[in-house]
């Protein structure tokens, strides 16, 4: 879910007028993504004690959305499982004013994508060790992911969906922190299903690379299949159709379908995209008017 890491330095808690969230005090934005904004935030305890927090919650257009908060809320009780020096642990659930925040460990860092593109900025590419370094990081934390389990010890099928540059927080003394946003459970089967699809995607794949040359057009592609696979049935027959089209024309010119079928597809893609403009700037100009 977004709120990806950005930087996470801040400077001072000096607001003098910090939202008070139960126990917690929360401050400037840290990071921003589509659905969700991670903030600095602070514990406050009896004798004085403290300590600097980071809390997430939803942008204000998803807060009363029930969808994005059981969202939120999944994602943060199955975080909380994960223990583990590679990934931001969850400390807590706060529910203020109807409004959901999720308390996570206050990382001083950045994340992977502002790091590379510094580095690219600079002209300079990242050392291998550091990058293998980073990587292993990352698998540490994920194996942590894979490997939680609930209170009687069963495993809870965890998956990353979400593991991206901006979710990878690289801490001031170079250590990989995975982020917990986009943990979801695997869902029911799913192994096996995963078992089935990758035996028939190796098959497919060894059917097609050692099928002879002359031959290789009339093999299955496993990615192909994968793609038709997942979206709409009727999307499906459209890709489908489309082939089949590709295919007359080719017998019909060989020498036409080789120098038009591109651009022809290209045709049909620019195509849709341009009715999906007018149809967007028509919409516009409605909104414009009845405002």
């Amino acid at each position: 879910m977004g709120a990806g890491g950005g930087s996470w330095y801040a400077g001072p808690v000096s607001d003098p007028f910090p939202r008070r969230i139960g126990r917690y005090e929360l401050y400037g934005e840290l990071a921003a993504g589509g659905m969700a904004t991670v903030h600095l935030g602070r514990l406050r305890g009896p004798v004085g004690f403290a300590r600097t927090v980071a809390i997430k919650k939803l942008r204000r257009r998803h807060a009363s959305d029930p969808n994005f908060t059981s969202m939120l809320i999944d994602e943060a009780l199955l975080a909380a499982r994960i223990k583990h020096p590679n990934v931001v642990p969850v400390l807590d659930v706060a529910h203020v004013d109807e409004e959901l925040f999720v308390v996570m460990d206050y990382v001083p860092g950045e994340n992977l994508a502002a790091l590379l593109a510094a580095s690219a900025k600079l002209g300079s590419p990242v050392p291998i060790d550091v990058a293998a370094g980073v990587m292993i990081g990352v698998l540490h934390g994920l194996h942590a992911a894979h490997e939680a389990t609930d209170d009687d010890g069963a495993p809870l099928g965890l998956i990353h969906r979400d593991i991206s540059p901006e979710n990878l927080m690289i801490t001031k003394d170079g250590v990989a922190r995975l982020l917990a946003q986009g943990l979801s459970h695997l869902p029911h089967g799913a192994a096996r299903g995963l078992l089935i699809g990758g035996s028939v995607g190796i098959v497919l794949a060894l059917i097609e690379d050692f099928t002879p040359k002359s031959l290789k057009k009339y093999t299955l592609s496993s990615t192909a299949v994968g793609i038709a696979w997942v979206i709409p049935a009727f999307n499906s027959i459209s890709m489908f159709l489309g082939a089949f089209f590709a295919w007359v024309f080719l017998r019909v010119s060989k020498e036409k379908a080789e120098r038009f079928n591109l651009a022809i597809a290209s045709g049909f893609i620019a195509g849709e995209s341009l009715i999906a403009v007018v149809i967007a700037a028509l919409v516009a100009f409605k909104v414009l008017q009845s405002g």
